[in-house]
Order: C-alpha cells, then structure tokens, then sequence
C-alpha cells in the first residue's frame, strides 16, 4: 500500500489516570499519528494527566468529556461504547486520516519484534478493508505489583481469538462494531496480519477462529496485546468499574474469567523483545513521567484504593463472594479470605425455560437440605445483585419414596422484571435461599441458558416501552391463579419433571 498513510487511534476511558500514559507514549511510539479519547462517568485525575500528556504531545492527542453522551446512550438502552466507536468513525471520515483503529485502555497495538511501526505494517501489507489483530492475553503473576513494568524481555501469552480490528477509512462501512466492522455487500477483505485474508461470517462475531488450531502457537506479525492481568491490584481495581457503559447494574465487571489462565494453562506462547529494543522504548517513556510525578502518585493511589475497596466490601460478605466467585478466581486468599456457607443447602435444577403465554421465566428445581422447610426462605435477585425479584416460587407435590430432606419447587418471574439485562450472554436471576440475614446462593450460572430466548423479548419490551400482557403475582399472592394464567401451555405439575419438560418441548414446537 503506497498511498498517504495516517492512521488515528480512539479510545473511550473511565478512571484510567494511573494507565494513560504508558498508553498513549506507546501508541505515538508505533507510528500512530493522532489519538483521540472519550472521557466518561470518572472520579480519580483522568482530565489532569490527559491535559499534561497534551502539553507533550500538543494537538495530536485530543480528548473530550462524555457523561452527556453516555447518560442518553443509558436513557435510550443504547450501548454506549458502540455510540460512541460511531461517531467517531463519521468524524475521522473528514479528517483526512487513511486509517482508524478502536481500542480500549488496556489493549496495545504491537508488532512481534517491537520495531515495526503501525505506518510501516500498513505499508507493507496488501491492500485491505479491514485487518483482524488478535488478543495476546497476558498470564497471571502474583508476585507482580502495580509498579511493574508491563512489557518484558521475555513474558508469557495465551492468543486468543477475540480480535481488534483496524479499519480503511476509504471502505464503505455497513456498521462500525467493537471488534470487527461490517463492510457493505458482505464482500469485505478481512486481512490477518500475515497478509492472508478471510471470510467474515456472522455466526464468528467478534471472534477470527483461524488465529485458534494451527496458528495458535504462532506469534503473529501484529496483534493487539491485552493487559488484564497486569497484577492482582490493578485487576481489582478494574473490576470495581462496574459495567455502566453497557446499561449493566452489577458493581464488579462480570465480563472477566479471574486472575487465572486460560484453557488450564494450555497453550502458552514466549514473546520476547530485544534487550536493547526495550531499553530504549522504557527511555523514553520514564523521559515522559518525570512530568508526571505528582499526577501519577493520585493516579496510584486511586487505583490502589480501589483494589481495598473490593476487598473491604467482601471480606465479611460471603454472599456477595459467591454472586461474583466467576471474576474472583485467582485472587489470593491472602488478599481476600473466602468464607464458607453459614447453612447446608443444594439446588438440583430439573427443567427451565420461557413460556410466551404468560411472557414468564419458569424454573422446576429440587432442594436438599437437613433444613425443615419452614425454616428457610426461597426467592430469586438480579444476577449480580442484592435486589430481589418479585418471582412467585410455590412447593411441588414430593414423588413417593423420596427423602424428607428433598423438595420440589417452581418459579416463575415475568419478563416485566427483567429489563435491567443487557445482553444474551448474563444470567437474568440467581435464585438464593435465606435463613433470616444469611443468604445463600444456590444457582446462578446454569440461568444462562435462558439468556437467548429471554434476551430479545427483553429488547421488544424496551422498545414498546410497556409492560407485556402476561402477569402473575409476586410471592405471596394467589398462586392457583398465577398457575393458572398459562394453564393451556404449563404441563401439569403432577406429572414427572421429564414429562412435562417434554410437554414444554413439544408445545415449544408447536
């Protein structure tokens, strides 16, 4: 590719004071010619280090605040990261850039030896529409600080085949997306960085499989290097973020596996850097922070009480340390001690699904315990959260012959109660048990099953703005009505739970 090349970089940032920086002196160090940052929904000195990096790097880095955007994306159900990727691209379109990428804060454009600049990759390659960058994912270290330099001579990765793309700005664009961007007429060229190109199939998503199988243990020419695991701070830090941007109301990022590794530790690569080649790069950027100094001490320190904050909040709360067990793997039990359950129960889910007459979630579990069944509360709450749904849950006839430490229950919640999800891929409730204070959760992953059929009706819902016609009552309320509101569609409850799954099938068919 010979033509003028100037590439433009874009980032959306919340609390990333302690990160920018490292990330924008590396992106200007590989050839980028301009950055451009939206600042969102941020309490630590994001604003003070961007205008000190700005006095750097003049108007090649510009920046703006975001809350206005980001509280009508909220308001509108639009996710605001998208909005923003958007708007973006229609306002590079005239400024005479020839290239556009779109990366998050701690994601890093990279070539293998660490030499060969964004301009000159661009250069060098065939001519494309889009080119897929794969995540290089680092590995967990506990013995790694805050302070720690990011990049090493020699460090330990896990490709992955999630992807970050750069776009050509000369392209006709059908959809700018967060990992991959559609091209009109689906008749895109998708490059990998080893120059060959590859069909964009919808059912990939944000995912380029061929980086996976043959090529997994290949360090590629360029990829996007993924920072999560910087250290055990900095990733409970980061989890302390919540994920507002995308409508969500947890208070921990949901969308992160745990300080461990991937696939079991499998397939582990060796990326090394020249000694010389980093020494040089760690130069220019300690060059940079001496400007710094007292900026990035209130950056430290924020992103270090943010890191207490996890621990002091779940230290005495093993429930709200079961919601998030997920994200919380790895982390030291030094750090953050785990409690176990203050009463013996389990849950047995036998049966779950949507019933479009009702427009009602319906779950059929059993429940084993040394507990009398007086004795303890059923109810389901927001997947990630404290608050309960108002959810019928009534008791279920025992089968002859089964202990008396085994019952049988369904629970229902209307579709009306689940507007705060957000995508396909959560969990829309947990379902918990309570002995007075103490809760216990019993079932929270397995729900994920219903987030594709939930998920859509969820959206309609949104759009209409109303609420749907099938409504039963909370707990508490009129049971043989709320049973009988779908009585056409809802098998009979006598029957076996493999009957009626059946039956739910066949209607489902139907």
């Amino acid at each position: 590719m010979t033509e003028n090349i100037r590439v433009k970089l874009a980032a959306i940032a919340k609390d990333e004071a302690f990160y920018l920086p490292l990330w924008v002196y590396h992106h200007f160090t590989f050839g980028f010619d301009a950055i451009e940052i939206w600042v969102n929904d941020t309490t630590d000195n994001t604003m003070a280090v961007l205008k000190k990096l700005q006095g750097v790097y003049g108007e090649r880095l510009v920046f703006s605040k975001a809350d206005k955007e980001l509280s009508r994306c909220l308001a509108r159900g639009e996710r605001f990261q998208a909005y923003a990727y958007e708007k973006i691209y229609e306002k590079t379109l005239g400024q005479g850039f020839s290239h556009l990428a779109l990366l998050d804060l701690d994601e890093y454009w990279v070539s293998s030896d660490f030499q060969e600049n964004v301009t000159a990759f661009i250069r060098n390659a065939p001519d494309f529409d889009v080119c897929l960058f794969s995540w290089l994912m680092d590995t967990p270290d506990h013995r790694r600080t805050l302070d720690d330099f990011p990049f090493q001579v020699s460090g330990r990765y896990q490709k992955n085949s999630w992807v970050k793309s750069m776009l050509n700005l000369k392209s006709p664009v059908r959809q700018i997306g967060i990992h991959k961007h559609a091209i009109k007429g689906g008749s895109g060229r998708y490059m990998l960085p080893n120059g060959d190109f590859v069909p964009s199939l919808p059912e990939h998503g944000g995912k380029e499989p061929s980086f996976l199988g043959k090529n997994r243990m290949v360090l590629d020419r360029a990829f996007i290097c993924h920072q999560m695991l910087r250290s055990q701070s900095d990733y409970m830090a980061r989890l302390v973020r919540g994920r507002k941007q995308v409508g969500g109301q947890e208070w921990l990022k949901t969308n992160r596996h745990g300080y461990v590794e991937r696939d079991g530790g499998m397939f582990e690569l060796d990326w090394v850097i020249a000694e010389p080649v980093l020494a040089y790069y760690r130069q220019g950027y300690e060059h940079l922070m001496q400007s710094l100094v007292p900026e990035m001490a209130e950056a430290r320190r924020f992103v270090m009480a943010r890191s207490n904050e996890l621990v002091a909040a779940l230290a005495d709360d093993g429930f709200l340390q079961s919601v998030y067990r997920e994200v919380l793997k790895g982390i030291d039990e030094k750090i953050l001690p785990r409690l176990a359950p203050l009463f013996e129960m389990q849950a047995d889910i036998h049966g779950m699904g949507f019933d479009e007459a009702s427009a009602c979630c319906w779950v059929e579990f059993a429940i084993r315990t040394p507990l009398e069944t007086g004795s303890y509360e059923l109810f389901l709450v927001q997947a990630f959260t404290r608050e309960r749904l108002p959810a019928s849950v009534r008791r279920l006839p025992r089968l002859e012959g089964e202990a008396s430490t085994l019952s049988h229950f369904r629970t229902e919640v209307s579709i009306d109660e689940l507007t705060h999800i957000y995508n396909h891929r959560q969990p829309p409730f947990a379902l918990v048990a309570g002995v007075g204070d103490d809760w216990l959760l019993l079932e929270q992953q397995h729900f994920v099953g219903l987030g594709p059929a939930v998920f859509p009706k969820i959206k309609q819902l949104k759009a209409a703005n109303k609420p749907s016609a099938g409504r039963f009552p909370a707990q508490g309320g009129n049971q043989a009505d709320a049973a009988g509101s779908s009585q056409s569609h809802t098998p009979d409850p006598a029957l076996p739970w493999w009957s009626r799954l059946k039956q739910q099938f066949l209607q489902w068919l139907k």
